[in-house]
């Protein structure tokens, strides 16, 4: 066994140590192993390994060291099944090179979890000891005190659809920015540079360690707590079977520092601008091109192993789920097979193969509706977004891509340049809380900001608006994913774009300005409420009052005073008098 202590940041990441990886790491190499078993005839080697301790949704991996044989390894997985009670979780084992073969294993479950693991005649078992206690990491919660992991994020319906961790908390992601395959990519391969430009920006080009942990480290300490990951086919070889080792151990190293941090990641395993075989950093927009088509029904044996490697390196980390598509239809791809194969195949791969049942998004909503098993659907467009009383999947906007200035203008928020522009401030800020009233359970703030440049006061500023989102979200008395929108609370007033409540217990609502001075007429029943008008951008409370209404069986309409509203402003009414609900 080695339990050993890694420094927060790799060599070349951010100087800043405020807290430490814990890394369980379990080696069995045949006959070297911890405890040798009696190996019974054909087998070439049972080992037993000695008890590992580990917190709950912490990573326990399990490294085997496998023998060489005809078959490309990276189609070759560990079978690995681990029990408690009744209850049997099987995780799969993928190749790391120099027959090397990791089982990765999060735990949602404290108790004693007992495994067998098998890859082809060699066989193994031990023991994994989960704590009742989640797994902390100090200087990564609020403030920079110890955050307390809540494990992986689950939708669950309940007409409309929420998204939960395996604690049973409320998930809200607020996303920092998305992460293109190039970014954690290697700097060359086959003496291409991996340097691309596009519209004056290197969003998607390579990133040092250091750029990354000290943006990430950022993005924690303004309060958000997202980021979204492409794969893109990027670290595939042509074979559509093999993967580029180093660039998917990167990969690693920055989900591994995102978990620590607590921050979610969705990893999106298929879009439009994939890979195009035979150029290391060049995407095709014909399907036809790319390391695998997702939009036609050929090669099903490589997705197959595509989705099944994905899922057993990455899915063993508590902060991960998945974003099966972005933008499933799309000029030239052929939408309706892609639906068909997503329905009858790739879905059904992924829930065979994720052990944890965590969330599936698919872009766009439309698509995501048609496809039965993904649980979370991903608009497009954000400037409205309209919640049908009908919508039974979490909604998630995890991309901004409408227009900041008036439509022509090229201001469009995914853009670099658009984020840094002081002027759009308020266009992402208003995006996220339309987000919110809607029905979201996270949104994003800028796609293509340019992490090889610093971050100018603008760009800073749009994350921790964000940041303060979130903070004042989960601060409310009741728990956000009891909030549905509400499209009758709020009877008259300038300026309102969105209310999500609990009736009777808690009305959030969102304004957008310039409104002057006044009044909002909303509906309420019964009881003792607290009416307070915030500013978000600093979380201010601008004013408040009381109101009691006496029990009358019927709905009253109020009248509340309403200050000047220069940009934007949030009204948050809560009702004292009824119970708690978190």
């Amino acid at each position: 066994m080695l339990v050993r202590q890694a420094p927060r940041h790799p060599p070349g990441g951010s100087p800043r140590p405020r807290r430490a990886l814990r890394l369980i790491e379990f080696v069995a190499a045949g006959l070297a192993s911890t405890l040798l078993a009696c190996a019974p005839e054909g087998v070439v080697g049972v080992t037993t390994e000695l008890p590992a301790d580990v917190a709950l949704y912490e990573t326990f991996e399990l490294v085997v060291q496998g023998h060489r044989t005809r078959d490309n390894p990276f189609t070759r997985f560990v079978e690995a099944v681990f029990e408690l009670d009744d209850r049997e979780i099987r995780v799969d084992g993928f190749y790391d090179g120099d027959l090397t073969w990791r089982v990765r294993f999060a735990p949602e479950l404290p108790g004693e979890w007992h495994y067998t693991w098998r890859l082809g005649d060699q066989r193994g078992s031990g023991v994994v000891r989960v704590g009742s206690e989640p797994w902390t990491t100090r200087g990564a919660g609020p403030d920079g005190g110890t955050l307390r992991h809540r494990g992986h994020v689950h939708a669950q319906g309940d007409g409309r659809g929420v998204l939960v961790h395996a604690d049973g908390s409320p998930h809200y992601w607020a996303g920092a920015k998305w992460l293109s395959a190039k970014n954690y990519g290697p700097p060359e391969r086959a003496g291409v540079v991996n340097e691309r430009e596009e519209d004056g920006s290197r969003h998607d080009a390579y990133y040092s360690d250091a750029t990354f942990y000290e943006f990430l480290d950022l993005a924690v300490d303004y309060g958000l707590n997202g980021m979204l990951l492409k794969l893109g086919l990027y670290p595939l070889a042509d074979d559509g079977v093999s993967w580029d080792l180093e660039w998917v151990r990167r990969a690693d190293r920055w989900l591994a520092a995102m978990n620590e941090r607590g921050v979610y990641c969705q990893i999106t395993l298929f879009e439009p601008w994939s890979r195009r075989r035979g150029a290391p950093f060049e995407y095709s927009l014909d399907s036809s091109a790319h390391v695998l088509d997702a939009w036609s029904p050929g090669q099903r044996a490589e997705k197959e192993n595509y989705i099944r490697y994905a899922v057993a390196r990455f899915g063993g980390y508590s902060n991960v789920y998945w974003e099966l598509a972005n933008r499933i239809r799309h000029p030239g791809f052929d939408e309706r097979t892609f639906l068909d194969e997503a329905s009858a195949h790739y879905t059904r791969w992924l829930g065979e193969r994720d052990p944890y049942g965590v969330a599936v998004a698919a872009s766009d909503v439309d698509q995501a509706r048609s496809i039965p098993e993904v649980t979370v659907e991903v608009p497009r467009t954000n400037t409205h977004l309209p919640a049908p009383p009908d919508v039974q999947r979490a909604r998630v906007v995890n991309e901004l891509v409408h227009d900041c200035g008036p439509v022509g203008t090229g201001a469009r928020a995914y853009l670099d340049a658009t984020i840094r522009t002081p002027t759009y401030r308020s266009c992402y800020r208003s995006a996220n809380w339309l987000a919110f009233v809607s029905g979201a359970y996270g949104s994003a703030a800028a796609s293509w900001l340019d992490l090889s440049r610093p971050l100018n006061g603008a760009a800073r500023a749009v994350l921790q608006d964000l940041g303060r989102m979130k903070r004042l979200i989960e601060s409310l008395p009741v728990g956000h994913h009891y909030l549905a929108p509400d499209g009758r609370h709020l009877v008259m007033g300038q300026g309102h774009l969105g209310t999500r409540s609990r009736s009777g217990h808690l009305y959030v609502s969102y304004f957008r300005g310039p409104v002057p001075a006044g009044e909002v007429t909303v509906e309420l029943t019964e009881g003792r409420y607290l009416a307070q008008w915030i500013d978000p951008t600093s979380g201010e409370v601008l004013s408040e009052t009381r109101h009691l209404l006496r029990r009358t069986g019927e709905r009253a309409f109020v009248s509340l005073e309403s200050p000047r509203i220069d940009e934007d402003a949030v009204l948050v009414i809560h009702n004292e008098a009824a119970i708690v609900v978190r």
